[in-house]
Parts: C-alpha cells; sequence; structure tokens
C-alpha cells in the first residue's frame, strides 16, 4: 500500500456535529432514554435512510418518527411536534477529536452532500485549510454515486487513487463508494455500529494520524 499523499474528509458526522441534539430531543421525549443508546439509534436510522439536498421540516418529521420507532417509542403527533420545536435551529460544532487531523501533517479536503452554505459554515467551524471542497450543492451529484468521488480525484493532479485516503462515518454514503474508485476508505465509527465492518475502522479522529503512519 503507497503512503498517502493527501486526505479527504466527510463533514456532518465526521468533523462536525450538533452537541445540543441529544439533550434536546431526549428532554423533549420526556422520559429515560441513555445518552450513547440515542446517539447509535441515530445514526443506524440516518444510515438507512436517503437525505435530500435540501432538507425540510417535513423530511425531518418522518425521520424523527422512524428514530422515535427504532427506540420504541409511538411517533404520536404532540411528541413530533415537541422534538421539532427543541431541536429547530441547532448549531453545527466541531467534534472535540477534530484537532488531531494536524497530526496527518497531509493536505486536506472535503467531499461532502451538503447545500450551498458549506464553506461559510467551514469557514465559521473549523480551523483549516481545505482545498479543494466538492460537494453536492455545486457539483450536482450527491453521495454515494461514484462520480462525485472521481471528480475529486481528478482535481487531485498527479495523484493516484490509491495514495488519497477519504475518511467519513457511513459506510453506505463514504466507505463504499470511496473504495469503489479506489481510495483508502477509513470509516469512522464514533458509535460502534458497524464492527462487522472488515477495512480501516477507527472510533475517534485521534486515532488517523498513527493509522496512516502505519
Amino acid at each position: 500500500m503507497p503512503s498517502p499523499r493527501f486526505v479527504y474528509l466527510d463533514i456532518a458526522g465526521t468533523l462536525l456535529h450538533k452537541p445540543g441534539l441529544a439533550p434536546a430531543f431526549i428532554g423533549a421525549l420526556g422520559r429515560d432514554v441513555d445518552n450513547a443508546r440515542f446517539l447509535a439509534t441515530h445514526k443506524r436510522v440516518s444510515e438507512a435512510t436517503t437525505f435530500p439536498r435540501e432538507t425540510t421540516a417535513a423530511f425531518y418529521r418522518s425521520f424523527n418518527a422512524s428514530v422515535l420507532d427504532a427506540l420504541g417509542v409511538e411517533p404520536t403527533p404532540a411528541l413530533l411536534d415537541a422534538i421539532e420545536r427543541a431541536c429547530r435551529g441547532l448549531p453545527w460544532e466541531p467534534f472535540d477529536d477534530v484537532d488531531a487531523l494536524h497530526g496527518t501533517r497531509l493536505p486536506l479536503g472535503v467531499i461532502s452532500n451538503w447545500d450551498a452554505r458549506l464553506r461559510e459554515v467551514i469557514a465559521a467551524t473549523l480551523p483549516f485549510r481545505f482545498d479543494p471542497i466538492v460537494d453536492s450543492s455545486t457539483t450536482g451529484i450527491d453521495k454515494p454515486d461514484p462520480r462525485l468521488y472521481r471528480h475529486a480525484l481528478e482535481l487531485l493532479d498527479g495523484t493516484a487513487p490509491d495514495e488519497v485516503v477519504f475518511v467519513g462515518d457511513s459506510l453506505h454514503l463514504d466507505a463504499a463508494p470511496a473504495r469503489a474508485v479506489g481510495m483508502r476508505a477509513v470509516l469512522l465509527d464514533r458509535f460502534d455500529v458497524f464492527g462487522s465492518y472488515e477495512g480501516d475502522r477507527i472510533r475517534s479522529l485521534a486515532e488517523l494520524p498513527a493509522l496512516l503512519q502505519a
């Protein structure tokens, strides 16, 4: 395996999250639900959901109903209303481990399904230079379409696919398509929901520098 020369990363769930989501959702639920269980359940439902390029209140209502079903809670209209009010407008913030990216000592880029605000969000939240930033809004191509990943590779003139690492938190959207185009995929499994995955898997970005140097 050649030494990596470049690292692409996903954004949502990989570099950024909404730390207020779990307490807001559980608070609206009005019952004792373990935080770790909620986060793992939310991740499993996310993995099985096709997210539209532009999310709507109706989409999140349906998504939250699926999360409640997975938690064994009846998704009543009143409960869905309470969750929508509690979770509306929560800010994106970096995960505590993002500073570990400095330890990779490699140039960084982004491949993300996001709307037109992606560059604004990155500039406001992450202290890194990402170049290029490849997103679904600009290209008109959504993950897991391999064309998005091939386009990202074409922007790295002279770098072979197996010299490029892609780090993301989704097997379906990130690891599988990255591997399909020849990248080295690293699955970031923060909530231990992909235990059977046989490729490179980490639980924290703090593990990434050592993995890349191995």
